[in-house]
């Protein structure tokens, strides 16, 4: 493994170790970028599907039964897209899993970097040989490793890595947060319907089609006098209106 040709190379494998941790550098700030780009797009699913849930529950206004198969839903939903957005980037910037090799770390360097392509491609294929069982001296690995060093020393391996994925996505999250808060605060009955959605459990009085406001109200008159009646209806026009 890589650990144990650092352990035989000695002391001169330093130069082995510095190169691995500027890749190491490389892969970390690659993560991050997918973290980034996954921290935007898991927020804006998620309020994508509890605004797209809550305009069914607008519509339909269903019953505790309907709601909480709705809710768990989107629950199920949430948990799958915090793993794959989130817990996956997250363990594979701290290395619990990663399937992107030191080699496959240094073909993408090398593409950037081309000067040093050649070289450094090399010199981390020595090591993949050693793995299969084509040894090669010890010296000869290291001299290779304190060559390449020399070259790369300088080179910012994580300068690569500008955060394009994640700056991309910025907008398209900006606006679909900005939509989907505007419709649940200030479209009528949308905060309604999310709050029931939320609590899925309890029952609740369907609101009524439409409400009458009378004016002037509540008015005291002398017998005889006469009285002019406003009546407005809000919501759904009924077809007739009866006064008894």
């Amino acid at each position: 493994s890589l650990g144990t040709i650092a352990i035989e190379m000695g002391n001169e494998s330093k130069y082995y170790l510095e190169l691995l941790k500027k890749l190491e550098g490389f892969i970390r700030k690659d993560y991050l970028q997918i973290l980034l780009f996954g921290i935007q797009a898991f927020i804006a699913a998620v309020l994508l599907n509890f605004t797209f849930y809550s305009f069914l529950e607008l519509i339909a206004n269903f019953n505790s039964v309907i709601r909480t198969v709705l809710f768990m839903l989107f629950i199920l939903l949430v948990l799958g897209l915090l793993f794959f957005f989130l817990v996956k980037p997250i363990l594979k910037y701290i290395g619990a899993i990663r399937k992107e090799t030191y080699f496959q770390a240094a073909i993408k360097v090398g593409t950037n970097f081309p000067d040093v392509k050649d070289e450094l491609l090399n010199t981390m294929q020595l090591v993949s040989e050693n793995e299969k069982g084509n040894l090669y001296s010890v010296n000869l690995i290291d001299a290779a490793f304190k060559k390449v060093y020399e070259r790369v020393k300088n080179l910012n391996f994580q300068s690569i890595i500008n955060f394009d994925r994640a700056k991309k996505i910025l907008p398209y999250f900006g606006a679909i947060t900005l939509i989907c808060v505007s419709l649940i605060l200030f479209i009528p009955g949308m905060n309604a319907a999310s709050y029931r959605l939320i609590n899925f459990d309890e029952e609740f009085v369907p609101p009524p089609k439409f409400i009458f406001e009378i004016a002037p109200g509540n008015k005291e008159i002398t017998k005889g006098d006469g009285l002019e009646i406003l009546v407005k209806v809000k919501g759904s026009k009924p077809k007739s209106v009866h006064l008894a």
